[in-house]
């Protein structure tokens, strides 16, 4: 992260491509739990218990998780992009990347929707409420992020080099 409306195109980069990678992980994580439930060498219901057991802690981790990822991610770039200085200007370039965010944020969300609609997926989906949660309102987080990052990149509080000394400790 640099300080800039990229990192907004990076957030929903990584919080598409963790959404899909969370997506297959559950549903092989449920089919190897299934294959050791239905397995004749683990005949003993405790073996079996355990295995359900951490499975369920598995994914309800990952999918408790994955709304506080995606809010961390958002709030570093906002805490970057207040540290840095632009001239207001290019303010107008920053709502344009933030249209093509906006159409990227749209495809990943899609994207998720068909991927978690395929048969052989729906039960993990299933599984991910927040997940899902996360990917349908996409778009419109992304916007907002987007927005309140462009605004305190181009606002000129905060930004260190326009004290006195540029920033530095003079004394």
């Amino acid at each position: 992260m640099r300080g800039s409306v990229v990192d907004i195109i990076l957030v929903v980069a990584v919080i598409g491509a963790f959404s899909l990678f969370l997506l297959v992980f559950t549903t092989m994580n449920m089919a190897f739990n299934t294959a050791i439930q239905n397995s004749p060498v683990v005949n003993i219901s405790a073996a079996a218990n355990i295995s359900q057991s951490a499975t369920t802690q598995q994914i309800t981790s990952w999918n408790l998780a994955f709304p506080w990822i995606y809010i961390g991610l958002n709030l570093s770039a906002l805490a970057f992009s207040f540290l840095v200085r632009v001239h207001p200007i290019f303010f107008v370039f920053a709502i344009l990347v933030l249209v093509v965010t906006v159409i990227f944020a749209a495809i990943f969300s899609n994207t998720y929707s068909t991927v978690a609609n395929v048969p052989g997926l729906q039960s993990a989906a299933n599984q991910l409420p927040f997940v899902s949660l996360v990917m349908d309102n996409l778009v419109i987080s992304t916007i907002i992020f987007g927005f309140i990052d462009a605004i305190l990149m181009y606002t000129s509080f905060g930004a260190a080099s326009q004290q006195p000394g540029g920033g530095r400790l003079e004394g």
